[in-house]
């Protein structure tokens, strides 16, 4: 099982494609119409993954190609 924690105004750098969905998941304070935002790099997560959304698979192919 893998939790995963943020802050409310700590949105994904790729955006939210359902507002609604995303403020369901809150456990604990409101939701929020502004993300937090810090004049710092990013580092945008692309290429995406192979398995979007699975950490396993991922892990799986990185060591596939390890082996190769």
């Amino acid at each position: 099982m893998l939790w995963e924690f943020a802050a409310n105004d700590a949105w994904p750098l790729m955006g939210i494609n359902n507002y609604e969905e995303f403020n369901k998941k809150i456990v604990s304070g409101s939701k929020v119409n502004t993300p937090r935002l810090n004049n710092v790099p990013v580092r945008m997560p692309l290429p995406p993954a192979i398995n979007q959304g699975s950490i396993f698979e991922n892990q799986k192919a990185i060591l596939k190609k390890r082996e190769i």
